[in-house]
């Protein structure tokens, strides 16, 4: 609501607890829960008779900073945020889901929160659309902030080496077909055009 966020985690997969990004809920809800640590309350059960739910919303989005996130970090947990003009200084990569971010000396973990889809490397400045998240640790009962990234599409480069990576030769019979597979550093898609 505005810029404040709470977090709810489902945590018995119901079918009536589901809602999707972008749902607007007008009126009152109640619900059952219980807490899994001391910051997050897992909901057992949702009763929407009292509500209406709007579908396909625009999530609003927050613009902030790495300083003020690391400052006052609880005030955007689970908002949409933006950032704009951070250096990757730990890489995403399709097999790695954490790396980090950097304004000056103010450094943000990354979360890839989608296997395999994405990735973005180190010495990149980029702008960044996320959700600032946090991983708890119930073996050391630890708790890490981090921004939680969901798509590719929410990552635009903005400077750094820029380089596209393919097999530079193919032998190839009449008949075969071979997929490029060319990939960019950055994380752009990569389209093909031929006059020939």
């Amino acid at each position: 609501q505005g810029n404040d966020a709470m977090y709810l985690y489902n945590a018995f997969g119901n079918a009536a607890s589901k809602l999707k990004v972008g749902d607007r809920i007008d009126g009152l809800v109640t619900g059952a829960g219980i807490r899994f640590n001391p910051a997050t309350l897992e909901v057992t059960a949702f009763d929407y008779s009292n509500a209406t739910i709007t579908p396909d919303q625009e999530v609003p989005t927050v613009f902030t900073t790495v300083k003020a996130l690391k400052e006052a970090f609880a005030r955007y947990e689970y908002c949409r945020v933006k950032v704009e003009d951070v250096l990757v200084t730990d890489e995403l990569t399709t097999s790695d889901q954490d790396g980090a971010i950097a304004q000056g000396e103010d450094t943000v973990i990354l979360r890839a929160q989608v296997k395999n889809a994405i990735a973005i490397e180190k010495g990149t400045t980029i702008d960044l659309v996320a959700w600032p998240t946090y991983y708890y640790n119930k073996n050391t009962s630890t708790t890490t902030n981090q921004l939680g990234v969901w798509a590719q599409s929410d990552i635009t480069a903005k400077g750094g080496e820029g380089r596209i990576e393919m097999q530079s030769t193919k032998v190839m019979t009449v008949g075969e077909h071979w997929t490029i597979g060319a990939t960019c550093n950055s994380g752009a898609t990569v389209s093909y055009a031929s006059d020939d």
